[in-house]
């Protein structure tokens, strides 16, 4: 099993896998193929299932549904790949990312006051939560919390590859000017380029494209973009522009780290609107991993699945959810179930 594109965001309510709607439906088929049916269908009501069968006009008694799952179709699988199986830029776009994430971590480590996240830590801008590449923001122990921070960062970072290209530089983008981010870089390693954003005082964005050298409108470090792209540099592409005290990183100490939790989800028929305390309830550790034909999620096992599967679930819907089982196994699971 190839690596998966790892990010799960949620954009106005809609939860985005892969960088594209249709990759929840794709995750979720993908956790359906690789999960105890009977586990599975213990993640909802039996009368949420009932229903769903119902409206997809199957009938009520076991015998009859038996015949009637049968006769239905296979599922197809997702159109949507989730696998990085043709991108033959992939470990140009790893290299960059790799060599950004130590050069700010460099820079930090010298005493500039800078945090910088990447995969794994979202950023939460109003009711969206947004996972670029990479962002770099001033320490604040009120926006820094164990698991997200309080966006936007004051420098968001996207390096381009041919896969998410199109989505980066539209809807990321757009999103991302949105919340009103001080200042993004879409980087190219293909044009040897970097495309940036900036906000003015007017509040709209300057737009310039540097090769050679970047000076970042929001913080106090320029961007050597040859250095970047040169895989023999073993220096910091990153340099400061000023000269700055020390700092110590730390977090907000909030018990409910920003967020209220949620119980439980009612899962039904048709697909739900999902709130940021959902999908910070629900969102597991981005990490997926496949051994044995089994697809784990996070570091907790079965518990993060559950916690992914449940998310997926309520906001496809159990209509759609159906559409990705096989009819018969579902029929076999539910006379378990009972």
């Amino acid at each position: 099993m190839q690596d998966l594109e790892r990010k799960i965001e949620l954009f106005n309510r809609t939860v985005i896998v892969g960088r594209n709607p249709d990759g929840a439906a794709g995750m979720l088929q993908l956790l359906l193929q690789s999960t105890n049916i009977k586990k599975f269908l213990e993640l909802a009501e039996l009368t949420q299932w009932q229903l769903a069968l119902s409206q997809l006009g199957a009938p009520t008694e076991m015998t009859q549904l038996e015949v009637w799952a049968q006769q239905q179709p296979n599922p197809a699988p997702c159109q949507f790949d989730l696998f990085d199986r043709e991108v033959a830029d992939w470990w140009e776009h790893h290299q960059v990312r790799q060599a950004l994430q130590v050069g700010f971590s460099n820079l930090e480590q010298a005493g500039m006051p800078i945090e910088t996240w990447g995969y794994g830590y979202v950023m939460r801008c109003g009711d969206d939560i947004l996972m670029p590449d990479l962002y770099v923001g001033k320490p604040d122990p009120n926006r820094t919390h164990e698991y997200h921070y309080d966006g936007p960062a004051e420098l968001i970072v996207e390096v381009l590859k041919s896969d998410s290209r199109d989505y980066d530089c539209t809807q990321q983008l757009a999103m991302y000017q949105k919340h009103r981010a001080a200042e993004i870089w879409l980087i190219d390693p293909s044009k040897k380029h970097v495309e940036t954003f900036s906000r003015e005082g007017n509040g709209l964005y300057q737009r310039r494209v540097e090769n050679q050298v970047l000076e970042s409108k929001s913080l106090p470090f320029r961007l050597n973009i040859s250095a970047l792209f040169d895989p023999q540099n073993k220096n910091n592409p990153l340099e400061p522009t000023l000269e700055m005290p020390t700092h110590k990183r730390s977090h907000a100490t909030n018990p409910e780290l920003g967020w209220n939790w949620v119980t439980e989800l009612q899962i039904t028929p048709e697909p739900q609107h999902v709130t940021t305390n959902i999908f910070m309830t629900f969102v597991p550790e981005v990490k997926f991993e496949g051994s044995n034909q089994k697809l784990e999620v996070g570091g907790g096992g079965w518990k993060t699945t559950k916690e992914l599967l449940q998310l997926l679930m309520f906001a496809l819907g159990l209509k759609k959810t159906l559409a990705l089982l096989s009819m018969p196994d579902l029929v076999d699971g539910l006379k378990k179930y009972e």
